[in-house]
């Protein structure tokens, strides 16, 4: 073997899902890794380096029989048919020791590839302690193919693993599957009749005597959990106790932190105002325009990290499968399963990643349907401008908890409406066909704080990367509409009613009056289109209070408006897609025309109800 040959070894890694595949990627690769894209697909790519090793970290898959845009470009990977991503030289399979004949399932169809393959036997401590012996020289010489047991989360095999991974670019001999299952481009993974009795009947066969059972009561750990956390009554009930805790502990554990980064981009924003003295424009460019769009974003990581750090304790514990078959019974009179549960969950902290959530959808039109609701749900974004305006009009007049009942009630509205929408889109729309809900309940396990923080930097990363960028250049294009072509004297209240923004919403405020909007609170809606949150500091300048003023901003607030008309700006708020990052992300994944689909109707949706409480509200408010 050459030394070119090792420095270019890329290795694929494939598995199961659930099979601690990410975890063994981790471990092997360290910090040295990347998340990105495939070419031409939104499905995710990480790769990572560990010496002269490179590996992809492929999407998690039962079978090559492709359905999902996951499992398609596990299929085009290994077959070298994906555009702008080479053939790797070998795969790495990741196998999980407590379900060992049902994952040589997808190995026996990578095998016959013709790629070398080394086979990881992971979770092997979880098998040993529910008593599972695994003869691992017996099952690497009935293979043919390195067999390495590993414990990904503890370090076990994985040096081991690594020169098992250099030697394989050599080839090993293919396993001797059966004949009759063998085909040369996977023509015959398309639901071909009996593959998979022959397949594991084989399978059977070969790992005859490597296995020895374990304690049938060491099994079934976990079965008296699942009686309560799956139950159709106490587990719903459980689930929105977890999920009430999750959300309210959001808010009160983010907030100093959320305080901490306003502060600094305050800083930023006045050294910098300090600095470009005498050049007026300039100055509004980079304090109000760049730090202030860069801050407006920023500002919400500490959520969108919380967040993810709940989001990835559910999942290591085993929880979220639990809840996503309990989301499979609410889900299914709309035509969606369980699967649209993680993305809808996600979208609870940015649409972005819930959008992208959907890729594991086998069904285009469940993953379309979605992808069209997705953006309903209340994400961290709207939660400035519920707390200024509940603040205003709500606490004042009925305390603490009612105001914490209605700051509840509107992250839950996304998510009444949303659903009966989806049931009326699939019945008379994409026609979505009801699909049964197949789900592996892994294990209950220990979350693991290395896995956790790096959860919360990739997801913390990738959203700073894909949103922060797009805000950032609508807030400067907002800022560049609120500035031109304002008078040079004057005060900022002044300039704004005369900028190009100020005229527009004059222009549009009729179209707003039934919903009880004047021209301040229109170009406030308008100049939260690219994103919600703009709304905030943009009526902080039309009320002439500083941004981080948001006692006075709500005292100017109320003495404006009333509570009918608070309740239909947070309608408006609560349904419109007003964020340009999820526009681009939906078109990426689904296309310009269902993005633009997506934006009309929620815009629609947004207007109808905001009237509707308005003038509902306005009734009862006068009786």
């Amino acid at each position: 073997m050459t030394t070119a040959a090792v420095d270019t070894l890329r290795v694929a890694v494939a598995g199961n899902p659930n099979t601690g595949k990410s975890s063994l990627f981790n471990a092997l690769t360290g910090a040295r890794q990347h998340v990105g894209n495939y070419p031409g697909v939104t499905v995710e790519r990480r790769q990572g380096r560990r010496g002269d090793l490179t590996l992809v970290d492929l999407p998690g898959t039962y079978s090559l029989t492709a359905s999902s845009p996951d499992e398609k470009v596990v299929v085009d990977v290994l077959l070298g048919r994906h555009p702008g991503e080479p053939k790797p030289d070998a795969v790495l399979c990741v196998v999980d020791a407590n379900n060992l004949r049902r994952n040589l399932y997808l190995v026996s169809q990578i095998a016959e590839t013709g790629l070398p393959i080394v086979i990881a036997l992971n979770m092997i401590d979880e098998a040993e302690a529910k008593g599972v012996k695994i003869d691992v020289p017996l099952l690497r010489q009935r293979l043919g193919v390195p067999v390495v047991a590993t414990v990904a989360p503890t370090g076990v095999g994985i040096g081991e693993l690594g020169d098992a991974l250099r030697a394989a670019s050599g080839g090993f001999p293919p396993v001797a599957w059966p004949a009759g299952v063998k085909g040369p481009a996977f023509e015959h993974f398309q639901n071909a009749d009996g593959e998979a009795a022959v397949r594991y009947a084989h399978l059977e066969a070969l790992t005859k005597g490597v296995v020895t059972a374990g304690d049938p009561a060491r099994a079934r750990d976990g079965f008296a959990a699942d009686r309560l956390l799956t139950h159709r009554v106490f587990g719903l009930a459980i689930f929105l106790a977890i999920m009430f805790a999750m959300f309210s502990s959001i808010y009160w554990v983010a907030d100093p932190l959320m305080k901490g980064v306003d502060a600094a981009f305050g800083w930023m924003g006045t050294k910098a105002a300090a600095a470009l003295e005498g050049r007026p424009m300039l100055q509004s460019l980079v304090e109000t325009g760049i730090i202030g769009g860069v801050g407006g974003v920023v500002i919400f990581l500490p959520q969108i990290l919380i967040l993810f750090m709940f989001i990835a304790i559910l999942e290591d514990s085993g929880y979220m499968s639990r809840a996503a078959f309990l989301m499979d019974r609410v889900f299914g009179w709309t035509g969606l399963n369980g699967k649209s549960f993680v993305p809808m969950l996600s979208s609870f902290a940015c649409a972005i990643p819930g959008v992208m959530a959907t890729r594991t959808i086998e069904d285009p039109r469940a993953r379309l349907t979605t992808i069209l609701i997705a953006p309903l749900m209340s994400c961290s974004a709207r939660l400035p401008v519920y707390v200024i305006l509940i603040g205003a009009f709500v606490r004042p007049a009925y305390g603490p908890f009612w105001a914490g009942a209605a700051l509840f009630g509107m992250h839950l509205v996304g998510l009444v409406v949303g659903l009966p929408l989806a049931a009326l889109m699939n019945r008379f729309f994409l026609k979505v066909k009801a699909i049964p809900f197949i789900l592996e309940m892994p294990p209950y396990r220990r979350p693991r704080a290395g896995a956790v923080l790096r959860r919360m930097w990739f997801s913390g990363k990738e959203f700073t990367v894909r949103a922060g960028t797009v805000i950032l250049a609508f807030a400067i294009v907002i800022w560049a509409l609120t500035y031109f072509p304002g008078p040079a004297g004057g005060d900022e209240a002044t300039r704004l009613e005369d900028s190009y923004l100020g005229r527009a919403g004059k222009t549009v405020q009729p179209a707003f009056a039934p919903a009880g909007f004047d021209w301040k609170l229109t170009i406030g809606v308008l100049a939260a289109f690219p994103a919600r949150e703009l709304i905030v500091p943009t009526l902080g300048i039309l009320y002439a209070v500083d941004e981080e003023d948001e006692k006075r901003l709500q005292e100017k607030m109320a003495a404006a408006y009333t509570g009918p008309i608070a309740a239909a700006v947070m309608v408006f708020i609560a349904f419109c897609l007003q964020c340009g990052s999820t526009v681009a992300v939906m078109a990426r994944e689904a296309g310009w025309r269902w993005a633009g689909f997506a934006f009309a109707y929620m815009t629609a949706l947004a207007w109808v109800g905001a009237v509707a409480t308005y003038q509902i509200g306005r009734a009862v408010w006068t009786l």
